[in-house]
């Protein structure tokens, strides 16, 4: 799902889910990698009703909400603390975001072990 200045406070704010949100730049090479790594989070814990996976090029949509710092950023939106986002400063791996996901989400997720890949 993309976000866009107008839409975002309805997309990640306005929800009592849990938001993850990748602020990226389309013409930025380290973000297309970090794209697709959210990409396959977001595949391998779909079906869980209270988490969302949102994308936002802050290049072309100047968010009021959150000020984005440098490229790309993976921040979590708690479904009930929107005020305080956790900013992501992990590796870049499934497993660690995916932990970062179960950590700091304000909803318990079904989350399948992702250490563990067949």
């Amino acid at each position: 799902m993309k976000a866009y200045r107008r839409t975002f406070a309805q997309v990640v704010i306005d929800t009592d889910k849990d938001v993850l949100v990748l602020f990226c730049s389309y013409t930025c090479t380290e973000c297309f990698s970090m794209t697709s790594l959210f990409n396959n989070v977001a595949w391998m814990i779909c079906g869980n009703g209270n988490l969302r996976f949102v994308l936002v090029d802050p290049m072309k949509n100047d968010i009021d909400q959150f000020q984005v710092q440098k490229y790309p950023a993976l921040v979590l939106f708690p479904g009930f603390n929107k005020g305080s986002p956790v900013v992501y400063e992990g590796p870049r791996t499934e497993v660690r975001i995916a932990n970062f996901i179960r950590t700091h989400s304000s909803h318990v997720h079904t989350i399948p072990d992702l250490s563990i890949k067949t």
